[in-house]
C-alpha cells in the first residue's frame, strides 16, 4: 500500500522509520527498509496522521502495562533505543534505528551492533507491521514519576 507523506507517494513496506529534520523546519525524513533516507517537505504532525492512517503507527494515548514500561527501562538503561518484532513474533532491541531484511529486523549496514534478542514481556501491542517503535518516546508518553 502507498501512503502520501507530503508530496511523495511511498510504499509502506518499505519504510522503517520517519523523524524530523533536526535543520530544517516543515521537513521530515524517511528511513527506508534498504538503510536509505530522503527528505519529504511535511510536518511531523502531517506524516504521524498518514502513517496512522494507514495502520503503520498507533496513536499516542496507548497505555503499557507495568510489565511492559519496566522492560522498556531496562532496555534503555543498556543503552537499547528502539524495539521491533519481526514476523515470528521475535521482539529485539537496537541501539540505532534497524532495518529491515525480509521478514526480520537487522541493525543498519553500517552499524557494528548486534541484535539484542528480548525475552521479558511479549509486547503483543507491538505489530509487526510497525516500523520501529522508539524506546524514549514510548517511554515518554507512558511513565509516571
Amino acid at each position: 500500500m502507498f501512503i502520501e507523506i507530503g508530496e511523495a507517494l511511498i510504499d509502506s513496506e518499505r519504510i522503517a522509520a520517519v523523524s524530523p529534520d533536526l535543520h530544517a523546519v516543515g521537513v521530515v525524513r524517511v528511513l527506508l527498509t534498504n538503510g536509505k533516507t530522503f527528505c519529504v517537505k511535511a510536518y511531523m504532525s502531517d506524516a504521524e496522521d498518514a502513517l496512522t492512517d494507514a495502520g503503520l503507527i498507533t496513536s499516542d494515548d496507548m497505555s503499557l502495562s507495568a510489565n511492559d514500561i519496566a522492560a522498556l527501562k531496562e532496555l534503555r538503561a543498556i543503552g537499547r533505543n528502539y524495539i521491533a518484532k519481526d514476523k515470528s513474533g521475535a521482539v529485539y532491541a537496537f541501539i540505532d534505528p534497524p532495518v529491515r531484511c525480509g521478514a526480520y529486523w537487522q541493525p543498519a549496514e553500517e552499524s557494528s551492533e548486534r541484535a539484542y534478542r528480548v525475552y521479558s514481556g511479549d509486547f503483543e501491542w507491538l505489530s509487526t507491521l510497525d516500523a520501529v517503535a522508539d524506546i524514549n518516546d514510548l517511554l515518554g508518553a507512558n511513565e509516571t514519576e
